[in-house]
């Protein structure tokens, strides 16, 4: 019999998880600019207007826009709450109408690797840290929830299975934002 585990002897290597966050304003400009292709800006402002997975974002179909209810249908498979209707605002239907002229099933003709790869070059080449092409989702979020969209709405334009998921992970508010919500602290004493 072994007196002693082996294992214990063995010191492991704490691995910081990585944290991902949402785009700032002027980053937002930066990108869509060094971006190289107008189809591939285009496809970064949809995921920014939007919210849209990269897969989501690839797969939408010109049939996926109601132009009378004003909604895109979403059919994400990451969960059940993933096939969702957006309601579409209108910056987005703005947007969508400057695309009209495409004459394409789908709206962006991209792999999704792809669209992680075309990223990867702007983001190195603005040297841009902890921010992936999925930072189009955090910025949506972001945006969402500093301009006061209820959570719950917001949980369900995400298409996340809690409102946990929504709050912990995808809200990160801009130090701006944290500086303006102390004046709205009255007790009247």
């Amino acid at each position: 019999m072994i007196d002693k585990n082996p294992w214990d002897s063995i010191k492991y290597k704490k691995v910081k998880a990585k944290t991902k966050r949402a785009f700032f304003k002027e980053e937002i400009a930066l990108i869509l600019k060094t971006a190289k292709t107008e189809k591939y800006r285009n496809l970064i402002k949809f995921c920014i207007l939007t919210g849209c997975r990269r897969s989501e974002a690839v797969h939408v179909k010109w049939t996926d826009i109601n132009n009378i209810n004003k909604t895109l249908h979403i059919k994400g498979t990451k969960n059940t709450k993933s096939n969702r209707l957006l309601p579409i605002h209108k910056e987005l239907e703005e947007f969508l109408n400057s695309l009209k002229d495409n004459n394409k099933e789908v709206l962006f003709d991209y792999k999704p690797n792809t669209v992680s790869q075309k990223f990867t070059i702007i983001k190195n080449k603005l040297n841009l840290k902890d921010v992936t092409f999925h930072s189009t989702r955090y910025t949506f979020a972001s945006f969402c929830y500093m301009n006061d969209i209820p959570i719950k709405v917001l949980q369900e334009w995400m298409g996340h299975e809690t409102v946990t998921i929504t709050m912990d992970l995808y809200t990160q508010l801009s130090k701006q934002f944290k500086k303006q919500q102390v004046h709205k602290i009255s007790f009247k004493l």
